[in-house]
């Protein structure tokens, strides 16, 4: 015992205690029992391989000596001594600290749209930093300096250059394993760096056709044109602080990024913004470990990076916000903060970063452009200042894509109550307009108009849509057409107001943003929550498989042999829309002399439709998702005259290849709305069809089409029925500070979403669970996996966590 203890007091001296606070996995076997005490995830093992972590391997080898124990010694056959690999091993100075500091002081001299790049090639290991120093200084700078071309040309020349080294690694890579050159020869390779930037360099001017006596040297000083599309660089941020730089890609933009589209330094403000993306060293999702803690691995990692900023590209990125993806339709506005904090994009684990740089306000006065100033411009918080989650949720609404459409004034932006339910003490029970405001028709011929003008590709030669969701200022939400507004009117309610917006410098207005534009109805497939759904309320097993069987001989080789046959299956499964796919199959089948049998003998289109078959019928063997005819998926909005009863709805379609025919719904249709999980979040209605003539004139739905009018009486809304239970705002609790919430407070939030996010457990669970019990979803389990979900149970939020059993 005496020399046991001695053995473990010389392995916890020989463990280096690290000033960064760098955890130190100890793995004490007992001699009898071999039992491990202790085992958690770390950032790095101490300073230097922090440092160095970005650009080593992940797999090397430890040696433990041990007290040998007698009771493993047994007859074991004799050990075959392998031969010994020489390890090739870079000298440290490559990636010395000097080496380092060097490399990001040359590139804090450049473009980050071009440093960005460049940082890629070093985190590809492609070039070391002195080579990188090295291109910076005799070939980037002098290429701007004297031969006057733009930062966007250069950018593309160095996207070149990266492209050419990761091939050439490959390449060798590919003769190291044919054996066809050695160890020794691979680390004597050479690359010749001025070469291959201009190879890269003559590449990019060739294809540009770029002229070179000062025609680009003109356009670098003129104005950037404000765009609907960015350059949306991003990387990836592992635990152990390791970025992956992937590439740009071109997405639609959105409110906050269009205020900063001048130019300075040659280059626009918008390239100093950057999208992180955390995610484990395998680049699968950061989810909750069963088996390791790893709260204080993300504290080492994530928290520092959103606290204390990203050292990338030569420059401090600082966390600006999270990233939004488009809201719910219609969401209710019962749900905890955490949960609202969650629909604004932390399920991908995205968030904005922003770099810093010097500008001048109108009077000349210089000033730093940072997180902080970005975000005093989004607004005022003063109603959710104490809200950490909520105020995380907010900051992220103005970076939802978006076009820009109309310039309002004040005069044109009105205000009209919400239609709600009191109960007998004056108190709010429910609220039948929660999100949606009115807009009259010269809005929307203008919103539609500069849509086009925009970029927006959705049946822009159909009928304009009577609904649109948008945000304008601190309101957002959807807004549905009233042919009584005379006019350029907008009429916001009280539930759409977030928080205060401020209007645009210079012209004073609010720049009506929309996000989307309800030309035509959406699909519904069947999927597995709404099949267990169903189920429960006795819909039997048979009609779903006769809906898959269908759906399988739908998927026929025969079937895609035509080009209205391709059309068909493109528009049954809804496949092709984003990519215009389904576009240009239409093309074709509406050209008299193309035949059918050109989906054979074009390459392309037969791969095409092979990847679309392939993927429809896995996702109706792995997800259920089952096409039904006749289903619908249409934006809710509110019956603002009250003419519909409790039980009713209205719904008035207009499909784009049949762009003059309306088509009513009429007599008993089932609704539900996203995410259908329990069997009260279907509800089986009337449809009224068509209104009569008498009335088409006096109710403001008559107009409305590509939507789900719903009522607006009863001591309950109908939304709030479906989706939400029948939980309230009091009985969700809410993480309310005793000051002003900052931007940390935010970071907590997210950093508590990744550590405590079980909501794909509790809902796989309770799937399961409905699958196998005799109760199906009524089982009591199932009530309460279902009471976690409304609650908010297992989100971003310190005091509310799961434990999954």
């Amino acid at each position: 015992m005496a020399r046991q203890r001695h053995e473990r007091l010389r392995a916890d001296r020989a463990c280096p205690r690290d000033p960064l606070d760098a955890e130190i996995v100890c793995l004490l076997l007992e001699r009898r029992r071999q039992q491990i005490t202790g085992q958690v995830r770390v950032n790095a093992l101490d300073a230097t391989h922090s440092r160095l972590l970005p650009y080593l391997l992940r797999h090397f080898f430890l040696v433990l000596k041990l007290p040998r124990d007698k009771a493993l010694d047994v007859n074991l056959p004799a050990i075959v001594q392998l031969d010994s690999l020489p390890p090739v091993i870079e000298p440290e100075e490559r990636y010395s600290r000097k080496a380092l500091r060097q490399l990001r002081r040359a590139l804090s001299t450049i473009s980050p749209s071009i440093a960005y790049h460049l940082e890629g090639i070093a985190r590809d290991l492609s070039m070391t930093p002195v080579e990188l120093e090295q291109l910076v200084e005799f070939h980037i700078k002098p290429c701007e300096a004297t031969v006057g071309l733009v930062d966007a040309t250069i950018e593309e020349i160095v996207i070149e250059l990266r492209a050419k080294l990761v091939e050439d690694r490959k390449a060798l890579a590919d003769l190291l394993q044919l054996g066809r050159i050695s160890p020794k020869e691979l680390q004597d390779v050479v690359f010749d760096i001025e070469q291959q930037a201009e190879e890269a360099r003559q590449v990019v001017l060739e294809r540009a056709e770029i002229d070179l006596t000062g025609a680009a040297a003109a356009a670098k000083n003129k104005k950037v044109a404000i765009s609907e599309h960015i350059w949306c660089r991003s990387i990836i941020y592992t635990p152990s602080g390791t970025i992956r730089v992937g590439g740009r890609i071109l997405e639609k933009s959105n409110a906050v990024l269009r205020k900063y589209y001048e130019l300075v330094d040659h280059h626009q403000e918008s390239d100093h913004f950057l999208r992180v993306t955390f995610r484990d060293e395998d680049e699968a999702m950061l989810l909750p470990s069963s088996g390791a803690p790893q709260d204080k691995l993300l504290q080492g990692s994530v928290a520092k990076a959103l606290k204390d900023g990203i050292s990338f590209a030569g420059r401090k990125f600082e966390f600006l916000a999270c990233v939004s993806l488009r809201q719910p339709i219609r969401a209710s506005a019962d749900l905890a903060s955490c949960a609202q904090l969650s629909q604004s994009g932390l399920r991908d684990r995205m968030v904005w970063f922003v770099a810093p740089w010097q500008d001048e306000d109108k009077h000349g006065t210089a000033r730093t452009i940072n997180a902080d100033f970005i975000r005093k411009r989004f607004g005022v918080f003063d109603k959710i200042s104490h809200q950490p989650a909520k105020l995380g949720a907010r900051y992220s609404q103005g970076f939802t894509s978006s076009h820009a459409t109309e310039t309002l004034d004040y005069i044109q932006i009105g205000a009209i109550p919400d239609i709600v339910e009191k109960d007998k003490n004056g108190v709010e029970t429910t609220n039948h307009t929660d999100g949606a405001g009115t807009m009259s028709l010269k809005v929307r011929d203008q919103v539609w108009q500069a849509l086009q003008k925009s970029g927006f590709r959705r049946n822009v030669d159909g009928a304009p849509p009577t609904v649109v969701q948008f945000c304008l200022g601190g309101s957002q939400g959807v807004l549905a057409v009233d042919n009584r507004l005379e006019g350029a009117q907008v009429k916001l309610r009280p539930s759409q107001d977030k928080f205060q917006g401020l209007p645009k410098v210079g012209d004073g207005g609010f720049s009506l943003n929309v996000s989307d534009a309800f030309t035509r109805p959406g699909l519904l497939p069947l999927h597995r929550p709404l099949i267990s759904a169903l189920d429960d309320l006795g819909i039997s097993t048979e009609t779903f498989i006769r809906y898959q069987k269908l759906a399988v001989d739908a998927l026929a080789p025969s079937e895609l042999e035509t080009l209205k046959g391709a059309l068909n299956v493109l528009h049954r499964f809804a496949f092709g829309g984003a990519t215009r796919f389904k576009s240009l199959v239409g093309s074709l089948a509406s050209l008299s002399d193309i035949v059918d049998s050109i989906l054979h003998e074009e390459p392309f289109l037969r791969g095409a439709l092979d990847v679309i078959r392939t993927r429809s019928l896995r996702d109706l063997k792995e997800r259920a998702r089952i096409p039904v005819p006749a289903s619908y998926v249409l934006v809710g909005v509110p019956d603002e005259d009250r003419a519909l009863k409790a039980d009713q709805v209205y719904a008035c379609l207009r499909f784009p290849e049949k762009p003059d025919e309306l088509v009513y719904l009429e007599g008993r249709v089932l609704v539900t709305r996203s995410p259908s999980v329990d069997p009260g979040d279907l509800r089986i209605l009337n449809a009224v069809g068509k209104l009569p003539e008498h009335l088409e004139g006096k109710l403001r739905m008559a107009g409305l089409e590509n939507c789900i009018v719903l009522p607006t009486v009863g001591d309950r809304g109908l939304a709030s029925m479906m989706g939400g239970g029948a939980l309230q705002t009091s009985t969700v609790p809410r993480l309310e500070l005793d000051r002003p919430a900052t931007i940390h407070d935010v970071a907590d939030c997210f950093l508590n979403y990744l550590t405590n996010d079980t909501t794909g457990i509790i809902a796989t669970t309770h799937l399961i669970i409905a699958d196998k019990s005799p109760k199906h979803g009524f089982d009591p389990v199932c009530r309460k996996r279902l009471e976690q979900l409304a609650t908010g149970e297992g989100l971003a939020s310190p005091w509310l966590r799961s434990d999954v059993d």
